[in-house]
């Protein structure tokens, strides 16, 4: 049991990565900033920014890349993650897409922040408010539980607000037994392991999952459970609970 617990607590450490300012790092703006309009990164084509060397506003909530850095002239050159949103000319894409923009070095340390979007696959604890069993002698479990659960991101990492992930996982807890559901004379919980899968949406810091798994108790043939291995639905919502991701970098 202390090797479960001890292997489910190292879980619960996160790797965070501080802003760098490293070619291919990502990053936002805390405001709009001033910036020089450079050229078209590649191609030919129409060029709304009008000519390289303007100056121009580049706003928040966009997200960028950081093509090169240098300090001792005091400027980073970056463009932006291509955008698809609303019809051209007037949208974003046709702004910043395929265009190299430059702002002094200065600016960049006052105004840039790390854009920490997750990696595909991340991990956390859960633990779940009830269990609900749906076969006969259907109810609610509420008793102790606590599971280790892996994600995978199913959208874009550009749908910045809002992410699905995939889940699986396993985890132990307890169980109440009776006569009225098992071979048990008296009342007593027992120990269980679970494994469980399911959907977690993501919305900002706000977290929101449906879960589908089964129990089992190691000595079963002792109780006779009725609940021995069969399906129960859990929903769970949490705050910050998946969080142990690094920046993505490339």
């Amino acid at each position: 049991m202390k090797t479960i617990f001890t292997m489910l607590a190292i879980f619960c450490f996160g790797i965070y990565y501080a802003q760098t300012e490293n070619p291919g790092q990502m990053f936002e703006l805390k405001a709009n900033t001033n910036a020089t309009y450079l050229n078209l990164m590649k191609g030919i084509g129409p060029d709304m920014v009008t000519v390289p060397g303007t100056h121009v506003m580049v706003t928040e909530k966009v997200l960028f890349i950081v093509q090169s850095v240098d300090k001792g002239n005091n400027w980073v050159r970056f463009y932006a993650r291509p955008y698809s949103d609303g019809p051209a000319p007037t949208s974003n894409a046709f702004y910043y897409n395929d265009k190299l923009f430059e702002m002094t070095y200065t600016d960049y340390k006052a105004n840039a922040k790390d854009a920490a979007y997750p990696d595909r696959i991340n991990f956390g604890i859960i633990t779940l408010p009830f269990k609900y069993r749906p076969q006969k002698g259907a109810g609610f479990d509420t008793e102790f539980n606590l599971n280790a659960a892996f994600g995978y991101l199913v959208t874009p990492k550009y749908f910045r607000k809002t992410r699905l992930y995939i889940q699986g996982g396993a985890g132990i807890g307890t169980v109440g037994l009776d006569s009225s559901n098992s071979k048990a004379t008296d009342s007593q919980d027992v120990s269980i392991i679970t494994g469980f899968a399911g959907l977690m949406v993501q919305y900002n810091d706000v977290q929101a999952g449906i879960y589908f798994g089964a129990d089992k108790i190691n000595n079963n043939q002792k109780f006779d459970w009725e609940h021995q291995g069969n399906l129960w639905m859990s929903l769970g919502v949490g705050f910050k609970i998946f969080t142990l991701s690094k920046s993505d970098k490339s």
